[in-house]
């Protein structure tokens, strides 16, 4: 899983521009306030180049970020040295979230832009689930978005293309996506064309991203495992209920001990 981003992370935040991380951020801090209002810290998990860690650092938390990809994280710190001259408690850790063990405990955990689906095997699942429960304070917030499996199943993935560019390339990624059912995954192969505006010259790559689609039995079975309460499960930015056109769900747990 740490080299999944690797060829992607350069035109990460090209490729996602339109990406409206002020709003996602605003939304989430809205749950924070309503939930645990006295929240001080945030621990990020699968932070990618920690966009919205410096808006949540920016609203006055201690914010850590945690990131497998090398180099996704190096962009984050990158981004961190861009803002070294602003008064904010943020810093980035590289470690994978099943594993890393860190020597603080937090009030909010966060898992965004569809971190959890990444977690493929019932095994990386809980092991995540882990290490949220090891690190997130009595009464603490757990918050993620996840890919919505009746959505997924009947309104599947298709192929598509999307194009980006700046003053320097421009960006083709096509999107191949296949089914397996019978694990809940949905695999998204992405076909990358990056074209030098000024030489002309065009590099090729191809990602493979293996997705695992999450109905709610799931999350309330592993939520009880780890004694977190489920407390707010909606649709992603807009609050409706979950349904088959409900791509995308997000979820607030409570720590319960």
């Amino acid at each position: 899983m740490s080299r999944v981003f690797d060829a992607y992370a350069k035109y990460y935040d090209l490729l996602y521009k339109s990406k409206n991380y002020k709003k996602e951020t605003d939304y989430i801090l809205k749950f924070i306030r309503k939930y645990k209002p006295d929240a001080k810290s945030i621990l990020d998990l699968g932070c990618g180049t920690g966009r919205h860690d410096l808006l949540f650092s920016r609203k006055g938390f201690n914010t850590t970020g945690v990131e497998i990809s090398e180099k996704m994280y190096t962009a984050a710190k990158e981004m961190l040295n861009e803002n070294k001259n602003e008064k904010i408690s943020l810093k980035f850790y590289k470690g994978d979230i099943r594993k890393i063990k860190l020597l603080s405990k937090y009030d909010v955990i966060t898992s965004l832009f569809h971190v959890i689906n990444y977690q493929t095997s019932n095994e990386d699942l809980d092991s995540v689930f882990k290490t949220v429960k090891s690190h997130l304070k009595k009464d603490g917030l757990f918050i993620f978005d996840f890919w919505y499996g009746p959505a997924v199943l009947s309104d599947r993935p298709e192929k598509r293309t999307k194009i980006m560019k700046n003053d320097d390339i421009e960006i083709k990624r096509h999107t191949v996506p296949e089914m397996k059912v019978n694990d809940n995954l949905a695999v998204i192969n992405f076909k990358v064309e990056v074209k030098d505006l000024k030489t002309h010259r065009i590099k090729k790559f191809n990602e493979t991203h293996n997705m695992r689609y999450l109905f709610l039995p799931e999350i309330d079975s592993i939520s009880e495992k780890f004694a977190l309460e489920n407390i707010y499960t909606k649709e992603w930015l807009t609050g409706k209920n979950l349904s088959d056109k409900t791509w995308y769900g997000f979820t607030v747990l409570k720590n319960k001990n």
